[in-house]
């Protein structure tokens, strides 16, 4: 009985080492994750021509290194559009992030 207490409890442990989050050994010293997408800023589409990235921010087109609504565009993805500001990064994504909620 002692046995399989001993071998429950093992379990236990290694699995919330297993949930702990762990450090990626490649990501640089200076890294900071990006926040939250801004309010205000809607990426609605994004065109590549020529290997150049164009975003559809606000009803306008825009490429790196512009500004939109306050945040400047640092880089442009197929499917994200990167902004800083002096309060950090932040990161939008063209197709709006969707969470699963229960039904009634």
């Amino acid at each position: 009985m002692k046995g399989k207490q001993f071998f429950l409890l093992l379990l236990l442990f290694v699995a919330s080492l297993s949930s702990a989050a762990l450090r990626d050994p490649t990501r640089p010293i200076d890294y900071t994750a990006a926040s939250a997408a801004p309010q205000g800023v809607q990426v609605t589409a994004i065109l590549v021509r020529d290997q150049q990235f164009t975003a559809f921010v606000n009803g306008q087109w825009h490429v790196t290194g512009d500004t939109v609504s306050g945040y400047e565009i640092t880089r442009i993805t197929a499917d994200h559009l990167y902004l800083t500001n002096n309060k950090g990064n932040y990161v939008v994504s063209l197709v709006p992030v969707v969470t699963r909620s229960k039904t009634p």
